[in-house]
């Protein structure tokens, strides 16, 4: 749960569906409010050259205004806008739904894949100081005259195909180490 949580906060993805759910909630509420009424007051200060009788001179220059705008007519454009705007926002928390059970089951197989790589790591470790031993046994019988060299032949194949085993073992666990650290959101540089 810890690593889900994790991976909630630091994937880039989730982030980024998390920025467009509040995009959509602002689209939501844009739409509800546009057709309400308006009064706005604008002004600007500064100044102008170029008036006739001296050109060159700078005058002072001011606007003011007041506007109030009432809309009483607007075709059910307002109801249609805040409809579309919506279901933007509910396809919107669905995909950011739909992201969040992507990355937990991604979470959950990418820790059962490291945690099976572990135990085939141990197990390949136990089995590399079986073959060593059995390699030594058979070393040890083949200068006593016991065994054939084929059969200390056959005992370090075993030996050298165990090693070979958790080599690849080791490998894997190191690559399923870098998809959970990926899956969890955490840096892997």
């Amino acid at each position: 749960d810890s690593f889900y949580s994790f991976a909630l906060a630091h994937r880039p993805e989730m982030l980024i569906a998390r920025q467009s759910e509040e995009a959509a909630e602002w689209n939501y509420k844009i739409a509800r409010s546009r057709n309400n009424p308006t009064l706005s007051f604008f002004g600007s200060t500064g100044f102008k050259n170029g008036y006739l009788s001296d050109i060159n001179a700078l005058k002072y220059n001011y606007t003011a205004g007041l506007s109030f705008n009432l809309p009483l007519f607007d075709s059910n454009r307002k109801n249609l806008g805040t409809r579309i705007a919506g279901s933007s926002l509910e396809d919107t928390r669905l995909e950011t739904e739909n992201l969040q059970n992507k990355i937990n089951d991604e979470v959950t197989e990418n820790y059962r894949a490291l945690a099976l790589a572990k135990k085939k790591t141990e197990q390949f470790t136990i089995q590399l100081e079986l073959a060593q031993e059995a390699y030594n046994h058979a070393l040890t019988n083949y200068n006593n005259g016991t065994i054939t060299n084929l059969d200390l032949l056959d005992s370090s194949n075993a030996l050298a195909e165990s090693r070979l085993s958790l080599l690849r073992a080791v490998i894997d666990y190191k690559l399923y180490q870098i998809r959970f650290r990926s899956a969890t959101g955490q840096n892997i540089y």
